[in-house]
């Protein structure tokens, strides 16, 4: 009979920690959830930070293949003041890392420059467009810039050391390298 007590005891004992360990649980889930207010304060963040990148002025000339043939979407690019790589650089060398990437996003990408450089070599690219790298300090420092392939045969009449004028739109940008598309050679 002590026997059958100690079992009915145990069971008992595992009923109770089982359902205390259930409780447990629940509060633990429910403590940790962020509440409601919370959730929707971090969704209107989200949708503040969005507001800001499509409210940013961005030339959307880029996405038109033709754009250089048109003469309406050359008017609506946006240039930029920095008159070279070097200046670019410049304007981004003081700024703190994460202020330096806003500033980026904000005022360069997708942004037109009207360079020269001197010509310093040339490969295909696997999306039909021939990459260039642009020579701009004497130190051999080089910007790739990619034309399309219908300037194939201005490109192949180039030497290394010949000056070269372009635009092109600024792609991508870090604190020391730039690269460029949709790029255009441009008379002296």
């Amino acid at each position: 009979m002590a026997q059958k007590w100690y079992q009915k005891a145990s069971v008992q004992g595992a009923f109770v920690t089982g359902v205390f360990g259930l409780i447990a649980a629940v509060i633990i889930f429910f403590a940790t959830r962020p509440s409601t207010d919370e959730a929707s304060i971090q969704q209107e963040v989200q949708k503040e930070q969005a507001a800001d990148l499509v409210d940013t002025p961005i030339d959307k000339d880029y996405l038109n293949p033709d754009a250089k043939l048109n003469p309406e979407a050359e008017s609506k690019r946006v240039f930029l003041r920095e008159k070279s790589p070097a200046e670019l650089f410049a304007a981004l060398e003081d700024l703190p890392p994460l202020q330096a990437e806003t500033v980026i996003e904000k005022s360069y990408l997708g942004r037109w420059v009207r360079w020269s450089g001197k010509f310093y070599d040339a490969s295909t690219t696997p999306f039909n467009s021939i990459s260039v790298a642009i020579e701009w300090e004497r130190y051999r420092r080089t910007i790739s810039v990619e034309f399309d392939e219908v300037w194939r045969a201005e490109i192949e009449q180039l030497r290394k050391g010949d000056s070269v004028r372009f635009e092109a739109k600024i792609q991508m940008l870090f604190r020391s390298t730039v690269y460029l598309t949709d790029a255009n050679f441009v008379k002296n």
